[in-house]
């Protein structure tokens, strides 16, 4: 009996969703001035933490990386006279912009496990932390 071939899924690809480069611009500017203004503050401990999807090999293949909903900045902010940082996580928004769903749900489940949640909109939104 000759064996037959299966035939392959097809590839699924995320949606293409169109944003502007200047709010993309916008919103990576945001991200570094907080940044910033965390390592001005004594708190080095945080990073750039980036979701998405991109192509592997020719293009046919896809690998996502991050978890969905989760902030743009996330690290510990160390109190002083505290040897233990507190999980700190900051979503960087910009123009009308708000939390989607998924972004809801991860505040939801930081905030439960004993996180800080910032959503910033300017570094001045970040001066709660002191």
């Amino acid at each position: 009996m000759p064996v037959r071939a299966r035939r392959r899924a097809p590839v699924r690809r995320p949606p293409k969703v169109v944003v502007p480069q200047g709010a993309i611009d916008a919103h990576n500017a945001l991200v570094d001035r907080c940044l910033l203004w965390l390592s001005e503050h004594g708190q080095p401990f945080f990073w750039s933490h980036e979701t998405g999807a991109k192509p592997v090999g020719r293009g046919k293949a896809w690998i996502s990386f991050g978890l969905k909903g989760s902030s743009d900045i996330i690290g510990s902010w160390k109190r002083p006279g505290n040897p233990i940082g507190q999980f700190t996580c900051i979503e960087c928004k910009t123009g009308k912009a708000v939390l989607e769903p998924q972004q809801e749900l991860f505040k939801a489940a930081a905030l439960k496990a004993g996180a800080i949640h910032i959503t910033a909109r300017s570094t001045k939104d970040l001066e709660v932390l002191l």
